[in-house]
């Protein structure tokens, strides 16, 4: 696996990022419903296509990325990508 960057430019406000790298359905029911509050608070909430993460508890999702403005998701994305994942 690739190093993670250790510093990011810029300050950052709020973001988080959550892999499933177990094989099966993905995130947990608990990080599922943590999704659906960050969303309907007003945080970006993306899964690790850069689409909107499923609503829906039983559709599969590998990764959650949950940030409180584009800069912050930009820094998430680049870190799933350095980590080797989509």
């Amino acid at each position: 696996m690739p190093a993670m960057p250790t510093e990011l430019e810029g300050e950052l406000s709020a973001a988080g990022l959550r892999v499933a790298l177990v094989p099966g359905p993905g995130l947990s029911i608990r990080g599922r419903i943590g999704a659906l509050i960050a969303a309907e608070s007003g945080a970006l909430v993306r899964g690790e296509d850069g689409a909107s993460f499923p609503h829906d508890i039983e559709a599969p999702a590998r990764a959650l990325l949950v940030a409180a403005g584009p800069a912050e998701l930009a820094a998430l994305e680049a870190a799933l990508s350095a980590a080797g994942l989509p």
